[in-house]
């Protein structure tokens, strides 16, 4: 092979070495920016770092109390919700409905308080209080399975059961729901929380400020 094209090709063997070097790294370079930013986003968004919430857009996270007069109970829920304490809701979701907040993009989504005459006592046996509530709940319920329950003291100080399932809702998706339940007098208050099962875990700090912000007034 004559020298001056052996150099020409030592050359651009050379030029393309480099060039690919600079290329990996830049490649390496840019993915492992992407991986900082990807799980940088990930932190804020499911932690909520100093208040702030990443949605398509950094937000500070805005309570707002709700106060129902009549039966004389308060809780806190984040303004990315719709508030539905209208008197047509109750003939709507049934005459136990007494309020409840939904998320704007899917009414699926969201808290809501019930409250129905106390026909158990909420301070037996863990055991046979779920087993009478798996009866209770899951009677003609498509894909009904308990999760967990047991007894909780919510941060109001407040005693209650807490009893959380999976069903298959109309649209055939599998949705979770947690439920506490609080005993006052001959009544109990149902505080309700559900969303699908494959993103619940994204809604549950709102529904953890919703359970334990609720309080009777005195």
């Amino acid at each position: 092979m004559p020298r001056l094209l052996r150099r020409g090709l030592i050359d651009v063997m050379k030029r393309v070495r480099a060039f690919l070097i600079y290329f990996l790294t830049f490649l390496s370079g840019g993915l492992f920016a992407a991986a900082i930013f990807y799980f940088t986003v990930n932190f804020i968004r499911d932690n909520e770092p100093l208040g702030y919430r990443l949605k398509y857009d950094f937000n500070k996270v805005a309570y707002s109390r709700y106060v129902d007069k009549p039966d004389k109970f308060s809780f806190l829920f984040t303004n990315d919700y719709d508030l539905d304490a209208s008197t047509e809701s109750a003939k709507k979701y049934g005459r136990d409905y007494l309020v409840g907040f939904k998320d704007r993009d899917d009414s699926r989504i969201g808290c809501e308080v019930r409250k129905r005459p106390l026909k158990m006592d909420l301070s037996r046996d863990d055991t046979l209080l779920t087993q009478e509530m798996t009866a209770l709940f899951g009677q003609g319920v498509l894909g009904f399975k308990p999760i967990s329950s047991g007894q909780v003291l919510l941060n109001s100080g407040l005693p209650a059961f807490q009893f959380n399932f999976n069903f298959t809702d109309p649209l055939r998706a599998t949705a979770s729901i947690n439920q506490i339940m609080v005993p006052k007098g001959d009544q109990v208050y149902l505080l309700m929380c559900g969303a699908g099962k494959a993103y619940f875990s994204k809604f549950a700090s709102d529904f953890a400020v919703f359970f334990n912000s609720f309080q009777f007034e005195k």
